[in-house]
């Protein structure tokens, strides 16, 4: 992609977030060199199997910075980009294996509003959640 090239706003959007956290730079770059543009639903995936990687690692500052920009998208006034975080990544983890299901306990606590929202209505629609008394 040139600088000038028109993108989608989800385009725009997956751009600046990985402006905004650097580490997520090699993602961005392996994900063009496969599909040769860029993908959100497909680039969201990869962002949220580094996100579960973080969390497993407890790498704090990252996680909070990836949260942020997760948070940003999450509240977004486009309805795409908002689609982005709750299929793609707050679906895709309610509904995923084990490993992603403790890493959305993990950051539970940690989301922002909107973020939190695209959680508490994915849960209801998947009949997922945290236990009883938890």
């Amino acid at each position: 992609m040139r600088e000038g090239d028109s993108v989608s706003p989800a385009v725009a959007a997956i751009i600046a977030f990985v402006r905004a956290v650097p580490a997520t730079r090699v993602i961005l770059d392996q994900h063009v060199a496969t599909n040769h543009e860029i993908v959100p639903q497909l680039l969201m995936a990869d962002l949220r199997h580094f996100v579960v990687s973080v969390v497993a690692a407890n790498e704090r500052v990252l996680l909070a910075d990836l949260l942020t920009e997760i948070e940003r998208l999450a509240s977004s006034d486009d309805r795409g980009i908002r689609d982005l975080v709750e299929t793609g990544f707050i679906g895709e983890l309610v509904r995923g294996s084990s490993h992603e299901r403790r890493a959305v306990e993990a950051i539970r606590d940690l989301v922002g509003p909107a973020t939190g929202e695209a959680l508490r209505v994915c849960e209801r629609q998947y009949h997922a959640g945290p236990e009883p008394g938890g």
